[in-house]
């Protein structure tokens, strides 16, 4: 199943209308062609929609009238073995027999929904980062969860609630902390969750993994090296099971290469596709890798406005015979969660050093300061300024007290992992069904991932270990030149000169620049005289004057201007 969304009445008395059942299939997709499936039982509701992006089913229907649906892949067992409808269905009898073990086993990025209508049971659950997003809200006796929270917003008979906090966090961070989001009737199940609704029984909600039960492995740097490489390597088989043809989106970096190698590794053929702007450093590396590596290279070279993945997809499709392109070619090869998971970005070693000595609220500090994380007082309205002092402090906090490790070391790292990383992945999600590509991320495999965070975390810091890690590798990784961070471990390889840099301010063109600048402020100009435009927040005059200076070339305001755009389009879609 790519997408779905249902409904579940708390009360046993009460029924899901007509006009509720077709106002959730009809937020599924907004794409007018598309046809999503309804189902409905006593009290409850069910719309889904599969566009067979993946192999295998992501249903399963029992003779009791009971049904699961499943996005992403539960992974119990390897896609060369087991079918993605078998582990479901493993995990559909298992729940109907009240047992929850199977969860742990878990290797892929997933959420997946149980309905017992004759039972009166909703059981939803995550993989153990929460990568594939569940979004749960109540409102008026009913519980609503969908893949999507874009679905919510097009429900138009949902009240929602605006989340200062939650918008708060999205612009600083980019995203809500924890489980929140942008309403305050909505939240995100968190990683490793399942929650179960029974009409006789009323909410409970569990783990079934927590971090303080990762105990240490031990395992020497040599040791720890092969073993991950191995463990990576079985990632990528049990996922790519008996394709032998897959697409991987490439760049001059170190994630897509170690995916693609090991894709080489397990016998497929790989189509690989750079869409970084001409003359930067990540085109020109990421076609010297594709030729060192053998793949089939596409590039199709973007601009910051147009660079969309499904503009570059279907520039490849096109430029392929029907016979020529992989059997699931809408499944996307990505190097997502590598540079946070192996390489450590955000951290350095003064912060990790404050937590070991129990400094945690100094250790916050310097990870806010080095990221530069901050909320400007300029957006917004000036009896908020103490909030705004303490909201990025607070949530950052927060979370690395909840987030427990054996490894004191460690916390910054995990409250990544199960916030800026899962979070990471939340627009391709939401635009699934217009994108129609489905992301396949096996640096998000639950058992590599435990071996990262089962070690001491200094060896990773600044990719020290990553760029080590290469030689583990077949097709000789670490003779090809590659991109790194600026103040991460260098690449010993020369690279070639007088070419852009993705961190630098000449990366896209100056006239893809000025498309995007074009096309900001007329976004923002809607923004600024909507009626919608949240003037419980920001401060509309600021913001006038800030879209009028970057329109005349006096100064860019154009963080302002996205803040302004933004947070209109979710006070848009909230009760008044």
């Amino acid at each position: 199943m790519t997408i779905f969304a249902g409904v579940f009445a708390l009360d046993a008395n009460r029924d899901v209308t007509d006009s509720m059942a077709r106002e959730l299939a009809g937020a599924i997709s907004r794409r007018p062609d598309d046809k999503p499936a309804l189902t409905r039982g006593p009290g409850c509701a069910l719309a889904y929609l599969d566009l067979g992006l993946l192999p295998g089913r992501g249903e399963h229907v029992a003779g009791d009238g009971s049904r699961s649906v499943l996005g992403g892949d539960l992974l119990f067992n390897s896609r060369e073995a087991v079918a993605r409808e078998d582990d479901l269905r493993s995990l559909h009898e298992a729940w109907s027999r009240g047992d929850n073990s199977l969860l742990p086993r878990a290797r892929g990025s997933f959420a997946v929904a149980m309905l017992d209508p004759a039972r009166g049971v909703l059981r939803l659950a995550v993989d153990l980062f929460g990568a594939r997003p569940m979004y749960v809200g109540s409102f008026d006796g009913f519980v609503y969860f969908a893949t999507a929270l874009r679905i919510f917003e097009d429900m138009a008979s949902l009240k929602k609630r605006l989340d200062h906090r939650g918008l708060l966090e999205l612009t600083a961070f980019g995203f809500p902390l924890s489980t929140r989001t942008p309403y305050e009737d909505i939240e995100m199940l968190d990683g490793a969750e399942v929650l179960e609704i029974s009409r006789s029984h009323g909410f409970r909600r569990t783990k079934y993994f927590e971090w303080n039960d990762l105990q240490p492995i031990g395992m020497g740097p040599e040791e720890l090296s092969r073993t991950l490489q191995r463990s990576f390597q079985e990632a990528v088989s049990w996922r790519v099971g008996k394709q032998r043809s897959v697409l991987s989106f490439f760049s001059g970096g170190l994630d897509s290469r170690c995916v693609t190698a090991s894709l080489l590794a397990a016998g497929a053929r790989v189509h690989s596709v750079n869409i970084a702007p001409e003359r930067s450093i990540d085109l020109v590396l990421g076609r010297t890798a594709a030729q060192h590596l053998g793949t089939q290279h596409f590039e199709h070279p973007l601009g910051p406005t147009s660079a969309k993945l499904e503009t570059a997809h279907a520039a490849w499709v096109a430029s392929l015979s029907a016979d020529e392109r992989p059997e699931f070619p809408r499944a996307v090869w990505t190097g997502n969660g590598g540079s946070v998971g192996l390489g450590h970005v955000y951290l350095n070693p003064e912060m990790v050093s404050l937590m070991r000595q129990g400094r945690r609220r100094e250790a916050v500090h310097a990870y806010l300061r080095k990221n530069r994380i901050e909320l400007s007082p300029k957006a917004f309205l000036p009896s908020l300024r103490g909030r705004l002092e303490t909201c990025c402090f607070d949530g950052v906090l927060e979370e690395v007290q909840r987030l427990t490790s054996f490894d004191e070391g460690r916390r910054l790292h995990l409250f990544l992992m199960m916030n800026d990383q899962r979070r990471h992945l939340c627009q391709m999600y939401e635009d699934i069904d217009t994108s129609r590509l489905e992301p396949i991320n096996p640096f998000f495999d639950v058992q590599f991932m435990r071996l990262i965070l089962a070690s001491p975390i200094e060896p990773f810091l600044q990719h020290r270990f990553y760029n080590a890690w290469l030689k583990e590798f077949p097709y000789e990784l670490d003779a090809i030149p590659w991109q790194a961070y600026d103040d991460h471990d260098p690449c010993p390889l020369p690279i070639p000169e007088q070419l852009n840099s993705q961190w630098g301010d000449n990366f896209y063109s100056e006239q893809s620049l000025k498309e995007a600048s074009s096309k900001l402020l007329a976004h923002s100009a809607r923004a600024l005289a909507s009626s919608s435009f949240p003037a419980g927040l920001l401060r509309r005059p600021v913001m006038q004057m800030a879209w009028w200076m970057t329109k005349a070339g006096i100064h860019d305001y154009s963080y302002l201007l996205k803040i302004a755009s933004n947070l209109t389009h979710y006070a848009s879609k909230a009760s008044t």
